[in-house]
Order: C-alpha cells, then sequence, then structure tokens
C-alpha cells in the first residue's frame, strides 16, 4: 500500500471510530430506556446491558415475548407504525445449510419468541417513548 493511501485511511479511521463510538453510545443510551421500561411488563425479558467483560453495542435490541404473543404484539406495533423484526425465525440446526435431527427446544423455543425492536442511533427519544407506550398498551388491552 503506498504511504499516501495510508495516511488517508489512518486519518478517516479516527474519524469513523469517533462517529462509531458515538453511534454505540447512543444505542446503549437506546436499550438502556428500552430495558428500564420493560421491567414493568411481566411478558417481556429484555437484554442483559452488560457484564464484567463486555459492553453490548445494541446493533438489535431483541425482546424475547412470553406467553405466545409474539406475533400479536409486532403486528400491533405495526398497525401503529412501529416497525418490528424477527431475524432468526428458525433456529440454526433447522436451515438448510446447517440442517440435523437434532431437537433443541431452548432454540426453538426462542426462535418463537424473540422480537427486535427499532434501535438505530437516529431514533428520537419522542419515537422511543412512542414504541413503549404501544408495547405497554399492548398488555393493558
Amino acid at each position: 500500500m503506498e504511504s499516501i493511501q495510508m495516511v488517508n485511511l489512518k486519518s478517516q479511521y479516527h474519524r469513523y471510530k469517533s462517529e462509531m463510538d458515538g453511534h454505540n453510545a447512543r444505542r446503549r443510551e437506546i436499550a438502556g430506556l428500552y430495558t428500564e421500561s420493560c421491567k414493568t411488563v411481566e411478558s417481556c425479558v429484555a437484554p442483559s446491558m452488560s457484564n464484567d467483560k463486555s459492553v453490548p453495542v445494541f446493533h438489535q435490541y431483541t425482546l424475547q415475548i412470553k406467553e405466545g404473543s409474539r406475533d400479536e404484539l409486532a403486528a400491533f406495533l405495526f398497525k401503529r407504525g412501529i416497525p418490528t423484526m424477527i431475524y432468526y425465525p428458525l433456529p440454526l440446526h433447522q436451515q438448510v445449510a446447517y440442517k440435523t435431527d437434532e431437537v433443541l427446544p431452548v432454540s426453538e423455543q426462542l426462535c418463537r419468541e424473540v422480537l427486535s425492536l427499532p434501535i438505530c442511533p437516529e431514533l428520537t427519544q419522542e419515537q422511543q417513548l412512542y414504541i413503549i407506550k404501544n408495547l405497554k398498551l399492548f398488555y393493558k388491552s
């Protein structure tokens, strides 16, 4: 690699690293409010915020939705303009590339229960509070 290219890449790295650090901090902030808000919703299990070995960046914010209401919750939020995502509809051992006859009940259960909420760094507090309000509204109805 030419030295001029290296200097250019190095300068861009520091700029992008700073920007990514800011995005990651914002995602953690959003995740913190989601997690705090989910404490009052018995059917939702929030992800761990951190431990002594790592600090998550929350590329996704995935809840475990108990009582078989995940699909109904997703439809309820969708009707209110709130996108959700199911990133892993099938457990790994049931996907074509990794298919086995093994039965993994915990993996299978989690794939029926997980639902991801919006967590982009650009999400405003107003938007997040709207998401939380509707999540709680679903469980009150």
